[in-house]
């Protein structure tokens, strides 16, 4: 039996995850703070517990949650790149779409364009207002990185394989003009 919940949507649950580790942070100097009055007002705590000491326990678990916080936002980023990347793959059937079909160059993009875009929108739509805008700025920057590689390394095999192809059509039409 399958325990998990269906249709969870991953990136309300990141999202949310992310906020309330943000909230927890911000919250930590006023729990250092309170810890500092009720060492203050105890005696036998005031002389074994100093406020370096107080400082280094709060240091690390906030440079933790922010860490946590910065993989929340690649796996989001993951997430979104993975389900773009589908649409992307749709560049590879541009040739095989207008090769020997006498149609004219296209003059506005393929409907792949608009599909390896339509997640991302929707992530936007949906959890912009979710984010501090400097993470939902590294989210992006990061998805788009990633996908203007993969674009432009798919993009690249497309090109390399036409001239391919073309050089050979070229070679076999140039074999057949010579034994004619």
């Amino acid at each position: 039996a399958n325990n998990e919940p269906q249709n969870i949507d991953i990136y309300a649950f990141l999202t949310v995850l992310h906020h309330d580790i943000g909230i927890l942070i911000l919250k930590f100097p006023q729990i250092e703070q309170l810890i500092t009055q009720k060492i203050a007002e105890n005696a036998r705590l005031k002389d074994k517990i100093t406020k370096s000491m107080l400082t280094k326990c709060f240091e690390s678990p906030g440079a933790s949650f922010e860490q946590c916080q910065r993989d929340i936002e690649n796996q989001i980023g993951k997430k979104l790149f993975l389900v773009c990347i589908k649409s992307i793959k749709n560049v590879q059937d541009i040739p095989r779409l207008f090769r020997k079909t006498n149609r004219d160059v296209p003059t506005k993009q393929l409907p792949y364009v608009d599909q390896i875009i339509e997640p991302v929108n929707e992530f936007v739509q949906t959890h912009n207002k979710s984010f501090q805008a400097d993470a939902f700025q590294r989210i992006l920057k990061d998805l788009f990185s990633k996908m203007t590689i993969q674009y432009y390394q798919l993009v690249n095999e497309v090109l390399t394989s036409v001239q391919k192809t073309e050089e050979s059509i070229r070679r076999l039409k140039n074999l057949r003009e010579r034994s004619q």
